[in-house]
């Protein structure tokens, strides 16, 4: 065989190499990606887990261990409140283990590399030698979630009794003493000990105050249960010297709890700590390090695999641009008073969208929502103030009380601390007694969509079931209603809507008695969600409307979401005189019929007035800016402007007059015009027929 021959046959058996491995290559790549993304990530804990599973099973679990040492290094008795369903469980289920020396539980996580021995100055060698990496310490760990079961203060005592008994159990030291107390319970574990530092825990602790005072509606056995909580406090305090560490974490700050309280000064209240506002809740960094493959496979089915909630020309990622979603449903919790740390995001709503997939309601099971709206109802006074508020006293901010001791807690605080509200600014003052800049007054508003949906759904249910804008027979008319809005049937629809009245506010001003189209909005938005119609609010629609022809249009910020959107200002550039027109904030527009509605609303005291200047008004729009248009109505081919007059008499609004307006293909159709009064499509026809 020829040199050339050898080389021949050696090159044909070389590209057969080459070929053979790039098609084994193509071959793992796509068995690896049609693998489920979850594979390569850790799967998503569910909301009954706890710390050990967690970290048993390899669930993902976002490092909050720094915030240990942070939280450590601040005081041996601190306080530390946060809304339900921000981890507080599993961060004191985790400082447990910690403290009990768990290591193998800590593998990979920050603190591994620091143990559980060093830098807490209540914990020192008695005989000098260095302190080992890991030991175990005793601790006293309490849930008073679990204490519900009571309907006296003899009963609470007993349920409390038995969690001591129980603790007593973990150490095998006798329990059964008649008298038996967390004083007893702490001497006897300190000497089982050696007398090394205990470690105590309390969970939930102000749980029971508020299952007695809002589930029992007992105010005095509310009190009684304080009592009980506050001698629990001077027990600890009394034995500082046996207890190296004491947490108590709740929803609320109990009144007694306050520096006054020469009993229970002793604890530091860290619920506004800059260094500790990210301990509790996910980051954005942190989802963006630990969720992604969970964000890539949802934006897939999202915004690629279906093109109804694509943008066209959006630089962003899928994954980011479903992230920025999350963040409007799921973020916005501010923890800091100043409003200089991150915000976060509520872990249990994050997790459970990622699982389902979908934006909607997690938060609502685990608060106490009837009570909310009931007292929401009753102490705003307007719409305006629905969704923010600013309080001129900021010291109540610091001071988050349930006081049991008076008639009721202030419902900022409640919405505060349970997480329907945060805090989104501040002002400063000179205080001429220090020379310091204090915070005078504070700004409280709704985080995100997921709370504002909560609110707004639940006080229409509470609106129907307390009779305040609906007839007797409302369940079936709203069937109905759902029904002819459905079935593009909006002449039944608007007959049906016509039989309700609405009382568009809170609570009657005696300075403002008048609703206005934002007021009657809202009651609006009360009743598709009291009617089963999903629908997204636009918010603060405004442009600029060139009386030069030749003038440069801007661009139209247009984000539509599942609940409100905001719509920004056209530019129309310095060379055009231009007349600022605006589309009011109350634009509705539901969003999974076979025929959409887009519905704006006017109110008036007059009957002569109708919905004509409604339809109007949007076809000067459309004339100067079909481009808005097209952004608000997206892919969608046909769609049906709603224009609704409301007439206002006597604290009550019914509608009056309406007109729908077919939209297809970015033209008004004219002449397929509905109204009532009949005389209302004559007026239009005559004005803008072609």
């Amino acid at each position: 065989m020829t040199l050339f021959k050898k080389i021949v046959i050696f090159s044909m058996l070389f590209s057969m190499i080459i070929i053979m491995t790039v098609h084994q290559i193509e071959s793992t790549v796509n068995i690896s990606t049609s693998q489920s993304i979850e594979e390569t990530a850790h799967p998503l804990p569910q909301r009954n887990h706890t710390w050990r599973t967690i970290r048993e099973n390899n669930f993902l679990y976002i490092d909050k261990t720094p915030f240990l040492m942070k939280l450590l290094e601040k005081n041996r008795s601190v306080i530390l409140t946060r809304p339900r369903g921000f981890g507080k469980t599993t961060f004191l289920d985790m400082m447990a283990d910690f403290f009990r020396g768990k290591k193998d539980l800590f593998k990979g996580l920050a603190i591994d590399k620091v143990g559980n021995t060093k830098h807490y100055p209540w914990n020192k060698s008695e005989t000098g030698e260095p302190l080992p990496k890991w030991k175990e310490f005793p601790v006293i760990h309490l849930n008073f979630a679990e204490i519900s079961n009571f309907n006296t203060s003899k009963e609470f005592d007993d349920e409390y009794l038995f969690l001591l008994k129980r603790a007593a159990e973990t150490y095998s030291v006798d329990g059964d003493e008649n008298d038996f107390d967390l004083d007893k319970l702490i001497s006897k574990v300190y000497f089982k000990f050696n007398k090394t530092s205990i470690v105590i825990l309390v969970d939930e602790y102000d749980h029971p105050v508020q299952h007695a005072h809002k589930v029992l509606n007992n105010k005095q056995l509310a009190i009684n249960i304080t009592h009980s909580l506050e001698s629990m406090i001077s027990v600890i305090k009394a034995n500082t010297e046996m207890i190296g560490f004491a947490l108590f974490a709740g929803v609320m700050r109990l009144n007694f709890m306050s520096q006054e309280n020469s009993s229970t000064n002793v604890f530091s209240d860290l619920t506004w700590d800059k260094d500790l506002s990210e301990a509790f809740g996910f980051t954005e960094n942190e989802i963006k390090n630990n969720m992604t493959p969970y964000l890539k496979k949802w934006a897939q089915k999202r915004y690629i695999t279906s093109n109804a909630q694509s943008e066209p020309n959006d630089p962003r990622l899928p994954e980011m641009k479903l992230l920025d979603e999350l963040r409007s449903w799921y973020g916005g919790y501010q923890f800091s008073i100043k409003c200089d740390a991150g915000e976060v995001f509520s872990p249990l709503s994050t997790i459970e969208s990622l699982q389902q997939q979908e934006f909607g309601n997690y938060f609502i099971s685990t608060s106490a929502m009837h009570f909310l709206v009931a007292q929401y109802y009753e102490k705003f006074s307007n719409w305006e103030s629905f969704n923010e508020l600013h309080l001129y006293n900021a010291s109540s901010i610091y001071c988050i009380e349930h006081n049991s001791r008076e008639s009721e807690t202030p419902l900022h605080r409640w919405m505060l601390s349970h997480g329907y509200y945060t805090i989104s600014d501040y002002e400063l003052v000179v205080n001429y007694c220090t020379g310091h800049r204090d915070i005078d007054s504070v700004t409280l508003k709704f985080p995100n969509k997921e709370i504002e949906e909560a609110i707004e759904y639940n006080v229409a249910m509470y609106l129907l079931d307390e009779n305040k804008f609906i007839h007797e027979d409302y369940g079936n008319d709203l069937a109905v209603f759902n029904e002819a809005m459905s079935t593009q049937d909006t002449e039944k629809a608007m007959r049906i809507l016509s039989i309700f009245k609405f009382q568009p506010y809170l609570s009657l001003s005696r300075f403002y008695r008048n609703a206005n189209p934002g007021q009657m909005s809202r009651s609006m938005r009360f009743f598709l969600h009291a009617a089963s119609i999903n629908f997204n609010y636009h918010e603060d629609v405004k442009f600029n409307t060139a009386t030069n022809s030749t003038a440069k249009v801007g661009k139209v910020d247009s984000t539509v979401t599942n609940s409100k959107a905001k719509v920004g200002k056209v530019d129309t550039g310095t060379n055009s005189t231009a007349i600022v027109e605006n589309i009011d904030n109350n634009i509705l527009q539901t969003t999974d019929l076979n025929m959409n509605y887009i519905i704006r609303i006017q109110t008036t005291n007059s009957e002569n007035e109708t919905a004509l200047p409604v339809i109007e008004q949007l076809l000067r729009y459309h004339k100067h800016h079909p481009e808005f248009f097209t952004k608000l109505i997206k892919n969608q081919t046909n769609v049906c402007f709603l224009g609704l007059n409301f007439l206002h008499i006597d604290g009550f609004a019914k509608l009056n007059s309406w007109i729908a307006l077919s939209y297809t293909k970015g033209t008004f159709q004219i002449s397929d015009v509905v109204a009532q009064p009949g005389d209302l499509k004559e007026r239009l026809l005559g004005k803008y027929a072609p």
